[in-house]
């Protein structure tokens, strides 16, 4: 009798499957090399096309992005390298940075000054350890306000006033007698 099918593979079934199977597992392998970024237009891949951490800063042109490509709040302290910024580069309205400063000779003169808040800071005395300091810019209550003084002579002590505009009184006294005294001090206004 006659067989009508083989049950069994001949070698050119095998073959064939093994061909098969190494044209489906290279296919990925061969389209990668088939593909390359001269052969894609500019501005045709999307982010959904890029797998997540497959691109790095090296994969950005210096200079390409600015605030509006980065989500607020995304960007912290940590995110940011030690001595990169500068006091440009930061709001001064909203930081704890000191707004303006002054130092003061013992005569009312000023020495030295600086300011974020505009205008040009004076200074005047008006008595003995009696001082007014005038910052423009600086608005608003007391209340609102973070002010200190460093006096310069080892016997003196001084205290900042600050008024509701923008004027500050500062008073020194003698700290065996407890009596005003002239002293050269520093002021500065933080908030």
């Amino acid at each position: 009798m006659r067989k009508l099918g083989r049950t069994g593979s001949t070698f050119g079934t095998v073959v064939a499957a093994s061909v098969v199977i190494a044209v489906a597992s290279t296919g990925g392998a061969v389209a990668s090399g088939l593909i390359t970024s001269a052969k894609i237009k500019n501005n045709t891949i999307k982010s959904i096309d890029v797998r997540d951490g497959n691109l790095t800063g090296v994969d950005v042109a210096d200079g390409s992005l600015s605030g509006a490509d980065v989500a607020d709040g995304s960007i912290t302290g940590g995110d940011v390298q030690d001595g990169s910024l500068t006091g440009a580069d930061i709001n001064g309205a909203t930081d704890g940075m000191i707004k303006a400063a002054a130092k003061v000779s013992s005569g009312g003169v000023l020495e030295n000054s600086f300011t974020r808040l505009g205008g040009a800071i004076t200074s005047s005395q008006n008595g003995t350890g009696d001082y007014t300091i005038n910052i423009p810019g600086a608005t608003g209550s007391t209340n609102d306000k973070i002010v200190g003084v460093t006096a310069y002579n080892s016997l003196a002590e001084c205290k900042p006033w600050l008024g509701s505009g923008t004027t500050m009184t500062v008073t020194c006294w003698d700290t065996n007698t407890q009596t005003p005294r002239n002293a050269s001090f520093s002021v500065w206004l933080i908030k």
